[in-house]
């Protein structure tokens, strides 16, 4: 059925344009030529009502009453300047087409987005419906940007639904791969008369179309055991969501009486909550699926320990053969070294899985501060001698005895210890320092500063929070970026903070720990 839409060019003589998508221009290549014009200008939606206008390049513009867009929805009386050229939208404005077919339908490439259906409403130049339009666009950012829980989000999107389009009812759902639906939300009492055709839901899976019925009564496509009738809902709005191209869901409104006839408007905003939709929860399944991996990633390396314990073991052995090599016995020590620090990646993943979910607490006790300095100097003085630093480690008197979880602090002071040994140029020095804080009111709270010094490069000021990050890493070769975020985690179980000072040559990584410090008795 022809429309009751024209174009006429600047007093030219005026083309009657076609139902649906249509192609302006000039030359061949095109299904309106128009004088002055180069190439495929505009490519517009011609429905019964409106005309819908977009650039046929995404990255350019024509002018709608001197306002230039990219898209827009024309009404008899628009004036269109594209190449300089004048446009003018001409004829009748009715709702013919969907009085006849009952039914509007739109495929994937007409459908509208947020984006769209904001431009259209800033063209039209309604101020309410403009004020309409950026709540909408406001309250679904909000829904993307602070939800990431799945349920919660499908209840704000059927809120919003109901309000935007005042419905009567309204469900999210979603599909799986074969069509098959779940419903997230539904502002209605669901039971086996109040609930979606399954009719329309599968129609719209497998065509990938939205679709607005202005009476389902009257509809013979929606007559039989599973329609509109069936649910008693005079008209419905129906817009997939989408991933991509793919289709994973539906918003579904009934729009029975409540907000009088139904028009292709209401399509349009139901289509452009959708866009927002399909952003969110394509989000929110990569936000779940990124958990389930780093569930699967805990098991994978807490299963890890039980061959680290075979080569444990085979080391242990290796120690006791004494008419070993020099050959053996260099290959036995980088083996050692290869599966302490294994040993200790693996650790760190596992013990920051546990501080992140509140499974692990630091339980204090009381240390030898004297005893934890030689213990240190002992693991680590080898380590340093193969990259020729030397490692000093002083207990400023009289703090003796310290007051934290000695597991968890053995595995931060190593850490810092092997953070240190990768940036100290060789011939410097490594220096460990544990003393009171005196800064501020930290020698009152029996507060502990611990600093392990180095002569480095250290790290930008830009960059020195980013280091304790979760996997945060100056460069690709700085490491796993997990053994500060540890620290970070462990210090702050115990209350403390972490941070670095100094400069280029004078690195200094501290830690602070409040009530650490044990009084003389």
């Amino acid at each position: 059925m022809a429309s009751g839409f024209t174009l006429r060019v600047e007093g030219g003589e005026p083309t009657r344009l076609p139902l649906g998508r249509v192609t302006v221009g000039g030359g061949s290549a095109v299904d309106v030529a128009l004088p002055g014009l180069d190439g495929a200008v505009l490519v517009l939606t011609v429905s019964a009502s409106h005309v819908y206008c977009r650039h046929a390049h995404s990255d350019r513009r024509f002018e709608l009453d001197g306002l230039a867009t990219a898209s827009a929805r024309l009404e008899r009386g628009d004036r269109v300047v594209v190449q300089g050229v004048e446009i003018v939208i001409e004829g009748e404005q009715v709702d013919a087409a969907l009085e006849d077919t009952l039914e509007l339908v739109r495929p994937r490439a007409q459908q509208s987005s947020l984006q769209s259906a904001y431009l259209d409403a800033r063209a039209s130049r309604e101020t309410s419906r403009l004020q309409g339009m950026l709540d909408v666009v406001f309250r679904a950012a909000g829904l993307v940007a602070h939800v990431g829980d799945i349920d919660e989000l499908a209840r704000g999107l059927v809120t919003l639904v109901s309000e935007a389009l005042s419905a009567s009812a309204a469900w999210c759902l979603r599909f799986d791969g074969d069509g098959a639906v779940q419903q997230l939300a539904s502002s209605a009492v669901v039971d086996d008369v109040r609930q979606p055709s399954r009719t329309v839901l599968a129609r719209v899976f497998a065509q990938r179309v939205s679709l607005l019925t202005l009476d389902a009564e009257r509809d013979p496509r929606l007559r039989g055991a599973d329609s509109l009738v069936d649910t008693q809902a005079r008209s419905i709005a129906c817009a997939p969501i989408f991933d991509g191209e793919r289709v994973i869901g539906v918003l579904y409104a009934e729009l029975r009486g409540a907000h009088g006839v139904p028009q292709p408007r209401d399509l349009e905003l139901l289509e452009s909550i959708a866009s927002f939709a399909g952003v969110a929860l394509s989000r929110a399944d990569l936000i779940a699926a990124l958990e389930q991996r780093e569930v699967q990633t805990h098991l994978l390396v807490h299963d890890m320990k039980n061959p680290l314990g075979a080569i444990r073991g085979a080391l242990d052995l290796l120690a006791l053969d004494e008419g070993a090599g020099e050959t053996a016995r260099r290959a036995r020590d980088l083996i050692g070294g290869a599966y302490g620090r294994l040993e200790g990646y693996i650790n760190d993943i596992l013990a920051a899985a546990q501080l992140e979910e509140g499974q692990l607490s630091a339980q204090r006790e009381v240390v030898d501060g004297q005893a934890l300095r030689e213990q240190l100097l002992a693991r680590w003085s080898s380590s340093a001698q193969l990259v020729d630093v030397t490692l000093a480690a002083q207990l400023v008197a009289p703090l003796s005895r310290l007051r934290w979880d000695a597991r968890l602090m053995e595995r931060v002071m190593d850490n810092l210890i092997e953070n240190a040994l990768q940036h100290a140029p060789r011939g410097s020095a490594i220096i460990i320092s544990i003393a009171a804080d005196g800064d501020g009111d930290g020698a009152a709270d029996g507060s502990v500063r611990v600093e392990v010094r180095d002569a480095g490069p250290g790290v930008p000021q830009a960059q020195r929070e980013r280091v304790f990050e979760k996997f945060g890493r100056l460069t690709e070769s700085a490491g796993r970026g997990l053994g500060l975020y540890f620290c970070r985690l462990a210090v702050e179980a115990h209350g403390g903070s972490i941070r670095i000072e100094g400069a280029p040559g004078d690195n200094r990584l501290v830690l602070i720990l409040p009530n650490a410090v044990v009084e003389p008795s």
